[in-house]
């Protein structure tokens, strides 16, 4: 969850350098340096939390830069936005593409969680829903705990310098981080594991990386 565009920072320029494409990547609402909406400030059917509004939010970027063709990638939980991004793309039927304003050419998943639980573990889901809980949580992942996850995470631990992890503290200084995580949880809360089939199910045609 305190991940971001900064993550991506030496995988963007080298896959464009290789492949002679461009390379976009974004700050989804809660996530990175995006702003944080606080809960009442949007429809509970439109949460710029949620997956499916996400995923529109990547179509209307690309169709912004006028990207009309594109290989949707994601990471962790950002996978099931990659996927609904890449089903959006696809034609309704074969050779139609009527309403479709970014084709969909291919679809990379990196470290692909399928449990749900991707963008907030069960345990931070139980910690977040209640005031102690909060209270415990912030100076938690602000402190130790966050630095020992994110070297944990690294395989070569050399490159875990001090910079990089202030880059990966920079997201819990946003005001409203901690609200912005049980509202992502919540969202979550409405996808079951039948979405997630029917989702991989309409990408039947698609090329697909996992990694």
């Amino acid at each position: 969850f305190g991940a971001g565009v900064f993550a991506w920072r030496r995988v963007g320029p080298a896959l464009a350098a290789a492949h002679g494409m461009r390379v976009v990547a974004l700050d989804r609402p809660g996530f990175g340096l995006s702003g944080r909406p606080d809960r009442g400030s949007f429809p509970e059917s439109a949460s710029p939390y949620s997956v499916t509004v996400q995923a529109r939010l990547v179509e209307e970027l690309c169709a912004a830069l006028g990207i009309t063709r594109a290989v949707f990638a994601g990471h962790a939980d950002g996978c099931l936005v990659a996927m609904q991004a890449a089903v959006a793309g696809m034609p309704k039927s074969p050779g139609v593409l009527d309403g479709v304003r970014v084709r969909t050419a291919g679809l990379v998943l990196l470290s692909a969680n399928a449990s749900l639980d991707a963008a907030v573990p069960a345990p931070v889901r139980l910690l977040l829903n209640t005031s102690l809980g909060m209270s415990m949580l912030r100076p938690l992942l602000r402190s130790e705990i966050g630095e020992v996850a994110n070297r944990r995470a690294w395989h070569d631990r050399s490159k875990l310098t001090r910079g990089v992890l202030l880059l990966y503290k920079r997201p819990l200084c946003i005001q409203g981080w901690d609200r912005a995580l049980l509202e992502a949880a919540r969202t979550r809360l409405g996808l079951t594991q039948r979405d997630i089939s029917a989702t991989l199910a309409a990408l039947a045609t698609v090329p697909v990386l996992m990694v």
